[in-house]
């Protein structure tokens, strides 16, 4: 029985010890874009970590109106709401930074939930915006729209 309670022990200490941290925000580096006419203040996400934890555990939009994803090349790109507290839209672009098409994604009730929204590019894509949800219904940004300042 002691070997249970330690073993016990063992387990929830090495849970606890790689998921510290795992719901800290992230610092990411921000800039000035602009989408059609509007200008955003974006967090960028261009490395595999960041693009890996993007909105996830953000509980507000606070220093920035958006994140943005950069790839190092265009293809399929797939993105969940997994661990991601925010309602959100989500734009696909192209290399050319043409908006291919967008996507309006509710966050799950609870943590645990098994299904998730989720959104898969048509066509290629090498940036992703991220922002609140209705964001670019509410800027009428439409499809062929061009991101600038990247």
């Amino acid at each position: 029985m002691a070997s249970l309670k330690i073993w016990l022990s063992a387990v929830i200490l090495c849970t606890s010890f790689f998921s510290y941290g795992q719901n800290k925000p992230l610092k990411f580096k921000t800039k000035n874009i602009t989408v059609s006419k509007t200008v955003l203040k974006v967090a960028i996400a261009d490395n595999d970590y960041k693009r890996a934890r993007g909105m996830m555990f953000v509980e507000k939009w606070s220093k920035y109106q958006g994140m943005l994803f950069i790839f190092d090349k265009a293809q399929t790109r797939s993105f969940w709401m997994r661990n991601t507290l925010l309602p959100l839209s989500l734009g696909f672009y192209d290399a050319q930074k043409r908006l291919i098409e967008t996507f309006d994604l509710t966050p799950p009730i609870s943590l645990a939930q098994v299904t998730v929204d989720k959104a898969v590019s048509s066509e290629p894509a090498k940036y992703v915006l991220e922002v609140p949800q209705g964001w670019f219904k509410k800027h009428e940004i439409t499809k062929g729209s061009i991101l600038k300042g990247i």
